[in-house]
């Protein structure tokens, strides 16, 4: 696989084992999105193998049905990258958080009280963010974070934290 996964339940990725009870499809957004930032910070990893080591790190939530804790991700990107800040969103300051990083990720609430929750990532481009998996945003369309933000909400997400590499 090479390049960014727009769509974690392709037919590529959503037959991927993720945990002793999930796979990529149905719980995998979380290694969706750390696949995606390290495409986006210049590496090309393979993804298979980034799954089966996140495996090996028990980084499935309840066997996978749950995705993934928000801060083991942020642990792991840290020990890959060097930076990844967790911030809470409600302070409103969204670009100013992002002005002069090169990746983040977003975690949210999906609308709907079972719907659960996703992870997106977001790859710097000259006009703001391309965020990849992000089925609720235009596919290689650059928005500011505060319109990405914006947008998730008015389609009755709500955004809870925010990673900044």
């Amino acid at each position: 696989m090479s390049g960014y996964i727009e769509r974690q339940a392709s037919e590529e990725t959503k037959n991927i084992r993720w945990g002793r009870l999930s796979t990529i499809g149905r719980g995998g957004c979380g290694a969706v999105a750390a696949y995606n930032v390290a495409v986006a910070l210049g590496r090309n990893p393979d993804f298979l193998r980034l799954v089966q080591e996140m495996e090996r790190r028990r980084m499935p939530s309840i066997g996978g049905l749950c995705g993934m804790n928000v801060i083991r991700l942020k642990l792991w990107l840290q020990r890959r990258f060097g930076r990844a800040e967790l911030s809470l969103f409600g302070a409103e300051r969204w670009e100013e958080k992002t002005r002069f990083c090169r990746a983040v990720v977003i975690f949210y609430k999906n609308k709907g009280i079972f719907k659960g929750n996703h992870f997106i990532a977001g790859a710097r481009e000259a006009d703001g963010f391309v965020f990849h998996n992000a089925p609720n945003l235009p596919v290689g369309c650059a928005l500011t974070m505060e319109d990405a933000v914006h947008r998730l909400k008015k389609a009755g997400h709500t955004p809870i934290f925010l990673l900044v590499l």
